[in-house]
């Protein structure tokens, strides 16, 4: 009764992710009735064209596949097909996924500073997030100076995923930061840029060196950005003008100052609201001969001190245990070893179940040979049902169950023990039985549940006992 058909089967689709290079599907097969999970089904899972994913559930009914992405997507959003079959019975279900767009465009130039009359020489590389090259796609090339567009080319990549283009900087060119941009034309969100420096060519006197305190503010925190210059020879640059800016929006100096040995502390506004941002400032130091050199440092803003991330599992479902990959790290993206993250066993649920389920046993420390006795509850919490319960009790690994102990109705598996219970009303119906067990472990005993026979809706879990048993060879988990 515990199995109407051996080959019946409810196909859940628990996740379903988009990464970089993969879709990630996690599926999981069950009895319809029991819900008890199947092993065996080959499933196939397909994403977009003929793109596809096979694999076997396992013992637990579930599996995990990936399927490699294709090199283009005609949008951001697209559906998986699942479809899992044991014989001739076959379930299907689709999910919808959003695929992250993170292709990406590198762009290049041949140096850094460039003095006016000489060529800035750019190129780029477009590729997708799998990896793969934007092959033979129009590219748009542009120069900036001070959101001045000086500069503008479209050009096409080669079959390897590379442009180029160059451009000669005027003999009166202003000088200062360019920008060099460029993005795929038609495909939004595939661009890249990078910073060049125009200047007249002079013989830096010295260096200007600048480094914060800490790598991560956050709201209220003092940045302090120390700033240091010394002469090529070696001489700290004495009594030099210090002048800090911010690299974006207003260029009121927000410290003008003079370098004391060669040195000079730079305290940074708080902020009172903070979002994970960078804020970059310009330093410029001038000597008393009146050369003046320039660095950059950016001060990182931080919402919160630690970031977590769970990876790969979009959803959960109440009535299975999934994989949870957890990634945590500090507000500058180091990863933050040792961090401790807690996920209760059991969840919250806002609705009264009609059933209810209570498995305790005599003793959870014993030693090996040790008759340890399990008491069974179950009632029905309303008079809406009326009829059979089957309650499964989960056994630990490596126990025999004393049979002489069980009652006329009741059914021993591998790792559970199967009544069939009938309650009458709302009065509870107890069941006892005894195991011995076998083994020195430490081991967790299979989920327990209970359900109503011809309501399988109406169903109530209990949690898993753990067992300590002494003497013999040790099996199981490992010890605390």
């Amino acid at each position: 009764m515990s199995r109407i058909a051996s080959n019946l089967f409810a196909l859940q689709i628990l996740g379903v992710h988009g990464d970089e290079a993969f879709v990630n599907v996690l599926v999981r097969t069950v009895h319809p009735v029991s819900e008890r999970p199947v092993a065996g089904v080959s499933v196939t899972a397909k994403f977009g064209d003929a793109r596809t994913a096979t694999g076997t559930t396992t013992a637990e009914g579930t599996l995990r596949l990936r399927i490699p992405m294709a090199e283009t997507i005609d949008s951001d959003e697209d559906r998986v097909e699942v479809s899992a079959r044991v014989g001739d019975f076959v379930q299907e279900g689709q999910e919808s996924v959003e695929v992250e767009r993170l292709d990406r465009m590198l762009v290049q130039t041949d140096k850094q500073i460039y003095q006016p009359g000489q060529t800035i020489r750019m190129r780029g590389l477009a590729r997708r997030a799998n990896g793969a090259v934007l092959a033979n796609v129009p590219v748009r090339a542009t120069i900036y100076q001070d959101r001045n567009r000086l500069y503008q080319a479209d050009v096409r990549t080669t079959r390897f995923g590379v442009w180029a283009a160059d451009w000669t900087v005027p003999e009166a060119a202003v000088t200062g930061r360019y920008s060099v941009a460029a993005e795929v034309t038609g495909m939004s969100g595939v661009s890249g840029s990078r910073s060049v420096t125009v200047s007249r060519y002079e013989l830096p006197n010295f260096s200007v060196r600048a480094r914060l305190e800490r790598t991560w503010y956050l709201a209220g925190q003092q940045a302090v950005i120390h700033v240091s210059a010394q002469y090529l020879f070696g001489r700290p640059v004495e009594g030099g003008e210090v002048i800090v800016k911010e690299a974006a929006g207003a260029r009121t100096p927000i410290f003008q100052g003079r370098l004391e040995q060669g040195t000079a502390r730079v305290a940074v506004r708080p902020r009172t609201t903070v979002e994970n941002v960078q804020e970059w400032f310009d330093i410029d130091v001038k000597d008393a001969a009146g050369k003046t050199e320039r660095t950059q440092i950016a001060v990182r803003w931080a919402k919160e001190p630690l970031s977590v991330e769970v990876l790969g599992v979009e959803r959960l479902s109440s009535r299975v245990v999934v994989p949870l990959y957890v990634r945590v790290r500090y507000a500058d993206g180091t990863p933050a070893p040792g961090a401790a993250w807690y996920l209760p066993w059991t969840m919250t649920d806002p609705v009264e179940r009609p059933v209810s389920l209570q498995v305790s046993y005599d003793k959870a420390a014993v030693r090996v040979g040790d008759s340890i006795l399990c008491t069974v509850e179950a009632r029905r919490k309303t008079l809406d049902g009326r009829g059979l319960l089957i309650a499964e009790v989960g056994l630990p690994p490596g126990v025999e169950v004393e049979r002489s102990s069980l009652p006329a109705r009741a059914e021993v598996e591998p790792d559970r023990v199967v009544f069939y219970l009938w309650p009458r009303g709302m009065e509870p119906v107890a069941v006892q039985f005894r195991f011995r067990v076998r083994f020195a472990m430490k081991a967790k005993a299979a989920p327990s549940a209970l359900w109503d026979y011809y309501n399988p809706e109406a169903r109530a879990e209990a949690a898993p006992e753990v067992f300590r048993v002494e003497g013999g060879v040790r099996r199981g988990l490992p010890a605390e």
